[in-house]
């Protein structure tokens, strides 16, 4: 019953019962400065509010025990048996696990589809928006985007899952999008990939009108295959059409160039949505990490 109201009021019984008892001390202090003359409720108020002052302070200074052992009374074994050898495997190799060997398999994408451009936006800088076309069983992080209206001169790295040991889920598709620009005459939007829990997005993904990318569109990677990128670039940048909508569109760079692999991608930083470049939003993978050709 005590833990039961420990649990409710979490404060300890004793104390409880203290207040309690000066609860009716109080009372009978009230019958004396109102003039109320009623001696069986001030000896009965002063003997319960004393009781309850006594038991809620035996209770609080002197708890309870726990029922743990005291270790300091446990007797010792009288005879001490003498101790085992250490156990030493016959061979370091033989006990060593293999290492997984877990990389992606990558070949260079050249053909691109339009996705939008600027022309009728009448600003000075131009920028058109392509989404790569990987071969059959290969995935892409992200788009492209170049700053003039030609041909696509990038290349972009596909990607497909490569393990010795077996190993699955190297790759995942994004829970969902988060829209950091859109054009005020709704032409286009950009789009951030938001990875599952241990996987990082390397990209972002262009969209005409309001319509959010397909799920499946990119790909993001185990975090452990990747590295710091940094902002390389300057791709797009619209300021002065509408404040509202303004953007900034960049290509991204390995932070350490003998760390990581630049991927020909681009990541956009919009106003009204607060975007900032930062290295933690900025992913690359990890030299090491990619096979060629298959």
């Amino acid at each position: 019953m005590i833990e039961l109201i420990e649990d409710i009021f979490n404060r300890p019984f004793g104390i409880l019962l203290i207040i309690s008892g000066l609860v009716f001390l109080f009372i009978v202090v009230l019958f004396r400065l109102n003039d109320i003359e009623n001696k069986i409720a001030e000896v009965t108020g002063i003997t319960i509010g004393g009781i309850l002052i006594l038991s809620g302070a035996i209770i609080h200074l002197w708890p309870a025990t726990t029922g743990e052992p005291d270790i300091s009374v446990i007797e010792q074994p009288s005879e001490v048996l003498p101790e085992s050898p250490p156990f030493q495997p016959e061979s370091q190799e033989e006990t060593a696990e293999p290492e997984k060997k877990v990389y992606l398999r990558y070949t260079l994408i050249t053909e691109f589809e339009l996705v939008w451009n600027d022309k009728e936006s009448g600003m000075k800088q131009k920028v058109a928006f392509y989404q790569p076309l990987p071969p059959v069983g290969y995935k892409i992080f992200g788009h492209y985007a170049q700053n003039d209206y030609g041909r696509p001169k990038g290349r972009v790295i596909a990607v497909k899952p490569v393990s010795e040991m077996g190993d699955e889920g190297i790759l995942a598709y994004p829970m969902r999008y988060e829209r950091i620009w859109q054009d005020s005459d709704v032409d286009g939007a950009i789009w951030r990939p938001v990875p599952p829990l241990g996987y990082r997005c390397l990209g972002d993904v262009a969209t005409t009108g309001r319509s959010k990318p397909g799920r499946k569109e990119v790909v993001c990677v185990k975090a452990s295959l990747v590295t710091a990128g940094q902002i390389g670039e300057l791709i797009w940048d619209n300021r002065g059409k509408d404040a509202l909508y303004d953007v900034r569109v960049y290509s991204v760079l390995p932070k350490e160039a003998s760390e990581g692999t630049a991927l020909n991608l681009f990541q956009g930083y919009g106003r009204q949505w607060y975007r900032k470049p930062g290295a933690d939003s900025l992913p690359v993978l990890k030299k090491g990490s990619l096979k060629g050709g298959g």
